[in-house]
């Protein structure tokens, strides 16, 4: 992976005749491995609780669409999420 200017990340995968396909990805807390959704606007990050190991550590409130530096790209989980706050939105 490589980071881009506009600090997107930029994901290079290979169709089945093997060109590369860029795929840029937002850095966006939504897309976090360590994000936790708490309603469709916010959620909880859970960096310092997996990091120390402690439970009981703090879980900031953080925007969906912010960002840190320990972000990481949660992959599928992503598209996850988003079905679950369309649902939300739904109700």
């Amino acid at each position: 992976m490589q980071t881009a200017s506009s600090g997107c990340t930029i994901v290079v995968v290979y169709n089945s005749t093997l060109q590369p396909l860029v795929i840029p990805v937002n850095k966006s807390c939504l897309r976090c491995k360590y994000y936790k959704i708490k309603d469709s606007l916010t959620g909880f990050c859970r960096v310092e609780v997996l990091f120390s190991g402690n439970r009981e550590a703090e879980k900031p409130i953080v925007q969906a669409d912010s960002s840190c530096e320990k972000w990481i790209d949660c992959g599928q989980t992503y598209f996850i999420r988003l079905g679950w706050i369309k649902n939300l939105e739904k109700e």
